[in-house]
């Protein structure tokens, strides 16, 4: 008895050792890992680049969120960093600029757009407190410029997903997922809904097409108690299916597409949908957008095949692409000309692929030594040559890779990556802002970085 207890202290203290507290080359052409002090040299395009981190003592544990927008009109980024309770607006050189503090406040996510049509880019942002809805909008000093507050839903969380001609597009669900969920559609001139929509207690994604004359609600049963849309109440959480709805501008639903079979409440199936994911797109560059589905079948028992569907707006499956098994996929799009490309990661494996508009595979390339789950942030032609760069974060770790799935730059954070994009600065330069628990701006192409506070 008393062998196996050492042999279990010493396997313990081996683990410990091999974990060590510093962090280690993920790929081939990785950095070392950065360091609260120190410089990291990295690869990125065949050239050596150094980064130096200054001011490490920030704490970033609560942020929920970083955006980026003109906040201050002079046609240069700033970053927006949004807690719990808290926004700050910070400068590409690292220097808070605007910062406020919001008693009570339970800040959800946020957009940047200019609402006022001034040059200076507005913060749209959601909040539940006092049991109810609030959408605030924020511009210069953060004083807020409309506050809308409605007391049909519960303490949680509120998310805007766009804004569009004077329209905040919303959701909202409390932290225990209670129904009723609240989708709606709020019109900044008159201060009142346009429309909303009682769903049920499930995440909801949202997405519009190039012209907004549709919108589309998705549901997924995360929680298994039950989906309805339905303008009244939820009238029944008996049955449920996992549905995108299309909706007209003016929120009436058009049609609606069911994604996979309907499920009584209780009820298990292997492979069952976890989450749906929409886009509009123009698949084949006809003028006529379809819409590009990832649909993920996870459960607590089984992983079933993740794939990505290309749907006609009549809920036909146009054509689709299945993924390994055991996985779930993120996906982004592009054109480039006429031709468009779907960007799709393996979120389990690191396995990034690169399709075309029939969801034919072009490219697909493994990224070295993943090791968490990861998510597919976003990508842009960062280098100005015409071809799209990929950013990627699984745990610590963060990665950007080329037009042909080559890893050409990696970086190891303290802790979780939350979030993090390439913006460019005033001289079109491209910045790295990363955030976890700290929020760390490095420029690419010089030897300096900074750390806010």
């Amino acid at each position: 008895m008393k062998r196996g207890k050492s042999s279990f202290l010493i396997l313990i203290v081996i683990i410990a050792v091999l974990s060590g507290c510093s962090f280690f080359s993920r790929a081939d052409v990785s950095s070392r890992s950065y360091q609260k002090s120190g410089v990291n040299p990295v690869q990125f395009k065949k050239s050596s680049l150094k980064f130096s981190l200054e001011n490490s003592d920030s704490d970033y544990r609560s942020a929920l969120g970083i955006y980026h927008g003109d906040i201050q009109g002079d046609s240069g980024e700033e970053l927006i960093v949004v807690g719990k309770d808290y926004i700050k607006v910070c400068n590409l050189a690292g220097e808070v600029v605007e910062s406020g503090q919001f008693e009570g406040m339970n800040f959800g996510s946020c957009v940047v757009a200019d609402i006022d049509e001034d040059g200076k880019k507005d913060i749209v942002i959601g909040s539940a407190e006092d049991k109810g809805v609030r959408i605030l909008i924020y511009s210069g000093v953060l004083a807020p410029v409309a506050d809308f507050a409605y007391s049909k839903m519960y303490n949680g969380r509120t998310s805007i997903h766009f804004v569009k001609d004077g329209v905040v597009y919303f959701s909202a669900v409390s932290s225990l997922y209670i129904p009723p969920k609240i989708t709606g559609a709020y019109d900044i001139d008159t201060d009142s809904l346009l429309w909303e929509y009682y769903t049920g207690p499930v995440p909801v994604d949202m997405a519009a097409d190039s012209g907004f004359t549709m919108i589309t609600i998705s549901n997924t049963p995360k929680s298994k108690k039950g989906l309805v849309l339905d303008e009244r109440n939820v009238a029944d959480h008996s049955k449920y299916k996992s549905s995108i709805y299309v909706l007209g501008s003016e929120g009436g639903v058009k049609t609606q597409l069911s994604i996979g079979p309907e499920y009584r409440v209780g009820e298990f199936q292997d492979g069952g949908i976890s989450s749906v994911t929409e886009r509009f797109i123009d698949a084949d560059n006809d003028g006529t957008e379809e819409l590009l589905v990832a649909v993920n079948r996870v459960s607590d028992f089984y992983r079933g095949n993740a794939e990505l569907q290309l749907r006609s707006l009549d809920g036909d499956v146009l054509v689709k692409h299945e993924f390994s098994p055991g996985t779930e996929i993120d996906f982004s799009f592009y054109h480039t000309g006429k031709n468009l490309e779907i960007a799709a990661l393996l979120k389990q494996t690191g396995k990034m692929y690169i399709l075309n508009g029939k969801l034919d595979v072009r490219k697909e390339a493994a990224i070295p030594d993943f090791e968490a789950e990861g998510t597919l942030q976003e990508s842009g032609d960062y280098n100005g040559d015409g071809r799209m760069e990929y950013l990627v974060t699984a745990g610590r770790m963060l990665y950007i890779l080329d037009s042909s799935l080559d890893p050409v730059f990696s970086m190891a954070a303290d802790t979780a990556v939350k979030k993090a994009f390439l913006v460019p600065d005033s001289g079109g330069k491209p910045v790295l802002a990363v955030l976890s628990d700290d929020l760390c701006i490095y420029r690419v192409g010089s030897e300096s970085s900074a750390s806010i506070s």
